[in-house]
C-alpha cells in the first residue's frame, strides 16, 4: 500500500511538473490551457485503465496537470495566452 501511494504521489508531482513546463514555456501562445489536458486525463483514466499503474499515470498525472493551472480553471479559461506581469515556476497558476 506504501509502494502505491508513493506512485500515485510521484505521478501527481510529475503531472505538476510537465504542467508548470508547459505553462512557463508554452504559456503565451494560443493554445488550450492545460487544465483541459488534465481533466481529460483523469476522465479517460478513471473510465478506461483497471491496472493500478496505468490509472496512477493518467489520474494523478492529471490531477497535477490540471492543479498546475487551477487559477485559469477557476476563471474558465479556455484558450489563450496566459497573461501574468511576472512568470514564476512553482507558482499556481
Amino acid at each position: 500500500m506504501l509502494i502505491k501511494a508513493i506512485i500515485f504521489i510521484s505521478c501527481a508531482f510529475g503531472g505538476y511538473l510537465v504542467g508548470r513546463v508547459g505553462d512557463y514555456y508554452g504559456g503565451h501562445t494560443n493554445t488550450p490551457h492545460h487544465w483541459i489536458y488534465g481533466f481529460l486525463m483523469v476522465a479517460f483514466g478513471m473510465i478506461y485503465f483497471e491496472s493500478f499503474y496505468w490509472w496512477a499515470i493518467f489520474v494523478a498525472g492529471g490531477l497535477g496537470a490540471f492543479f498546475s493551472d487551477l487559477n485559469d480553471f477557476l476563471e474558465l479559461r479556455f484558450y489563450g495566452p496566459d497573461v501574468k506581469e511576472t512568470k514564476r515556476f512553482w507558482d499556481i497558476d
